[in-house]
């Protein structure tokens, strides 16, 4: 299979139709790594979730009995995502400069921060590139179990952000 990239449109309702995915995942996780985005028990979890799902080369995902469960995967994703990330900031920032909404009670909750990823999405900010953090905590009503076996969603929002940021 060719190295080079490929986008992976991510919407309102999901995941579009017409897309085939390579991913270089690895090199994402280690550039994570590298600027210190991630630490290291956080880039071994990602390297377990790179590990455990290979079906991310098939071409024709509408005939992939996980496709319409994925879509609705994603869906929750960005409305979890979006409950806690301020928008119209964040288009603003650069990666790694992201600003979240926290009270009090929310930043002693997020101590325990495991990873930061960004999702890209042409419908934000007015037109412009939004950043939205993609906070990967099971304190964001996302639980763990959800995250650890949900390698297709995981992996989709890492080949969307390595698209713009490689």
């Amino acid at each position: 299979m060719s190295e080079k990239n490929m986008k992976i449109s991510i919407n309102d309702v999901g995941v579009s139709n017409e897309f085939s995915i390579k991913i270089r995942i690895d090199s994402l996780i280690k550039k994570f790594f590298d600027e210190n985005i991630i630490d290291k028990k956080s880039r071994e979890q990602l390297y377990s979730w790179r590990s455990q799902d290979t079906k991310l080369s098939v071409s024709n995902w509408s005939k992939n009995a996980a496709y319409n469960d994925l879509q609705k995967k994603i869906k929750f994703l960005k409305q979890t995502i979006l409950q806690y990330v301020k928008i119209d900031h964040i288009y603003k920032q650069k990666l790694g400069n992201l600003e979240l909404l926290r009270t009090q009670q929310e930043q002693k909750d997020w101590d325990d921060i495991k990873c930061t990823i960004a999702l890209y999405d042409k419908n934000f900010s007015h037109g412009q590139l939004g950043y939205v953090s993609f906070i990967l905590n099971s304190s964001l009503c996302i639980s763990e179990q959800l995250m650890a076996q949900d390698s297709y969603a995981i992996q989709l929002l890492l080949a969307e952000m390595l698209h713009f940021i490689s």
